[in-house]
């Protein structure tokens, strides 16, 4: 087996954690300080496409994303007189006009140009649509929908459902509006899709408390959205949006932006770039911390029948104004087709469409493809469920109680335990060898024979001075063995610490503990390599090497996956105790107690990472961005696994007080 590195924080032991995350997170959310650039609307304005090639796209650049529009309104006139094809979703498959230029879908999919770009579609259900879709009478229209977005598992779909629910050109009901919002992501989620993320959007005329009427539920949606025009007095207040996206902690995108009223190739350039332009930049980094995505509308609005004094905002029309734009999308905030979008908002889709060699055989079992092929096909079939059962784990405290009892040793133990799957089991340490081989037999029946997917389960224990286990070789405590100041001598130790545990089903391993210890009041020195940085550094690298087999961060296929902790200050805590403060201050802090973990990551290259019980500034180090983005992932550039210490996240809650629900943790 191989142990394939992850920047996902892995939750090992408590199965009711949540993930550690950024204060503002959404699913394929851009980093702070980036965002994800769109076009639109129509056809005509964006280009790019066999039909058209004159607009945006042809013009000006790539970008990031295109902005479209698809209706579920089926037979519905319009006031501009167009009538909505029967039994299809309008402007997904073919091309419909219905008074705001052409729209289809499917002609950007097929445009090479535009193959590194994000999808954002919207929906509307004017004309009574969100009722039908509430009620199970467009239900076909869905099932269009979702298999089109099955069809393209290479793409990013960011489908803004209900767009604008407050418009009063809508006139949508609450709740149906919410029914139907529902309805359609149910049925996304029953075909296990991972590509596509969800937008609830509002106009520009948004009032407070209209996100909260027509709310359809936090778990429907990953993105909060509204359409922006600047001149917030004439068009509108972007507070609400921006108020209930912190209230949510989810990312904004501005869904619809451009320069109402205004024409660019009748006005001075530079008046509209210091007026308009600014305005709409100086919004954005205004509200930096939580928008994480724009869309600019390209659009002749005046040249289509729906549109009346809304202007010609098409940037290529002014070259000043195009050479402006240009230069100011080129900056490293924003994110265009050239600066790999896909990658950026952590979605890596397959090289090639994945094809088993065995016929039945899903590709992501298939060990002959690019394990880049195999993840993909493998989250492509996943359910939420089952992908939060892969980053928890579970384990029981009465260790003795489960080896009496006996039901460890059957399958039916864990279908009980772990429906969904789960990521890591923890450790029976009383077992002997005969009752590993069963125990070990009757966890890898379920998980990899009877779950739906056949994921095994990674079984983790402990190597403090020897692998932790009955009918195991126990070596000298880890303060002892570093008397020897014997490199060789750890790495010799520990490795058959890690033959014995890959033997007996384990492969990654809780070792070693890399605190330097000077507060001899705490309870646990005599697992650490004492009080010198530098001796810490050099054996704990020597133990890593040990566990891992290699020193270029490989497993070799008789070792184990070597953890690094406790992250950071734990031995340092105020009077000794197991989950006081960190009282020595931040000079301390990155001088003494960092040091060995920085020796370890660049020379070693540890698996993973397990975060303190401590504070560290009032922050327990489980949820503290600053320790475990800022300074283990930037500066000591770890890109491994990072677990927390058991019940570390409930502590939060319990012990050290804050938040009031697991969700807020």
């Amino acid at each position: 087996m191989t142990f394939m590195k992850s920047t996902l924080i892995v939750l090992l032991c408590i199965i009711t954690s949540p993930i550690i995350a950024e204060e503002i997170s959404g699913k394929f959310a851009p980093p702070a300080g980036q965002v994800l650039v769109f076009a639109g609307q129509d056809n005509i304005s964006v280009g790019g496409t066999q039909k058209y090639s004159d607009g945006y796209v042809d013009s000006i650049g790539v970008p990031g994303g295109i902005t479209h529009y698809v209706y579920f309104s089926e037979g519905w006139t319009n006031g501009f007189g167009r009538t909505f094809p029967l039994g299809s979703v309008a402007g997904l498959n073919s091309e419909v006009e219905w008074a705001a230029g052409p729209m289809c879908q499917k002609a950007y999919l097929e445009s090479p140009q535009l193959k590194d770009c994000v999808m954002h579609v919207s929906i509307s259900m004017e004309g009574g649509g969100e009722v039908k879709v509430a009620n199970g009478m467009f239900d076909h229209l869905i099932e269009e929908f979702v298999q089109f977005i099955a069809d393209h598992p290479d793409r990013v779909f960011f489908i803004r459902i209900g767009y604008e629910f407050d418009g009063n050109w809508n006139k949508y009901q609450p709740e149906s509006f919410k029914k139907a919002f529902r309805r359609i992501v149910d049925s996304l989620r029953t075909r296990n899709l991972s590509n596509y993320a969800t937008v609830f959007a509002s106009s520009s005329t948004v009032k407070p408390g209209q996100f909260e009427e027509y709310d359809p539920g936090s778990e429907y949606y990953d993105w909060i959205g509204y359409s922006w025009w600047g001149n917030e007095k004439k068009f509108g207040d972007a507070a609400p949006a921006l108020a209930y996206a912190r209230k949510l902690k989810k990312p904004v995108f501005v869904a619809e932006s451009t320069a109402r009223g205004h024409y660019f190739d009748k006005e001075d350039p530079e008046e509209l770039w210091s007026g308009w332009f600014n305005e709409f930049f100086q919004h954005i980094e205004d509200n930096k911390d939580v928008i994480r995505a724009v869309s600019y509308i390209n659009a002749d609005w005046d040249g289509q029948d729906m549109w009346d004094g809304w202007g010609q905002t098409r940037i290529e029309t002014s070259p000043r104004l195009k050479q402006r734009w240009q230069t100011k999308m080129a900056e490293s905030t924003f994110i265009n087709a050239a600066d790999n979008p896909l990658q950026v908002i952590g979605f890596f889709p397959p090289t090639t469409r994945p094809q088993s060699s065995n016929v039945g055989q899903p590709a992501y079992q298939n060990a002959s493809l690019p394990d880049a092929d195999r993840v993909a096909d493998l989250l492509s079939r996943m359910t939420i469920e089952e992908k939060v059962a892969q980053i928890t784990g579970w384990w029981f405290h009465d260790e003795r109680k489960l080896q009496r009892e006996g039901s460890v040793f059957k399958p039916e133990f864990y279908a009980k335990k772990c429906p969904h799957g789960i990521g890591e089991l923890g450790p029976l340490h009383n077992l002997s060898i005969d009752e590993d081989v069963q125990h070990y037999a009757a966890i890898q029946e379920y998980f990899r024979n009877q779950t739906r997917l056949g994921i095994p389960a990674i079984l983790h224990d402990e190597a403090a001075h020897g692998f932790m286990k009955f009918q195991a070789n126990s070596f000298p405590a880890p303060i002892g063995l570093a008397c020897s100041w014997n490199t060789s001598l750890l790495e010799d130790i520990y490795s058959c610490a890690a033959q014995e545990a890959r033997s007996r089903g384990v492969s990654h391993v809780l070792s070693p503990v890399v605190d330097v210890a000077r507060e001899l009041r705490w309870g646990r020195v005599d697992e650490t390599l004492g009080e010198d940085p530098f001796l810490v550094g050099h054996l704990g690298a020597a133990m890593v090497r040990g566990l891992q087999g290699s020193s270029d961060g490989q497993i070799a296929t008789d070792h184990v996956a070597a953890t690094l902790k406790h992250f950071v200050g734990y031995a340092g805590t105020l009077g000794g105790r197991n989950r006081s403060p960190y009282p020595n201050g931040m000079r301390h802090l990155l001088d003494t107690e960092i040091p060995p973990f920085r020796h370890v990551i660049k020379t070693a290259h540890p698996a993973s990472v397990m975060a303190a019980f401590n504070e560290v500034d009032g922050l327990p180090c489980h949820i503290n961005p600053w320790l475990l983005q800022t300074v283990l992932r930037q500066r000591l550039g770890f890109n491994g696994l990072l677990v927390g210490d058991y019940q570390g996240l409930n502590l939060v809650r319990w012990y050290q007080k804050i938040g009031a629900s697991d969700a807020d943790v």
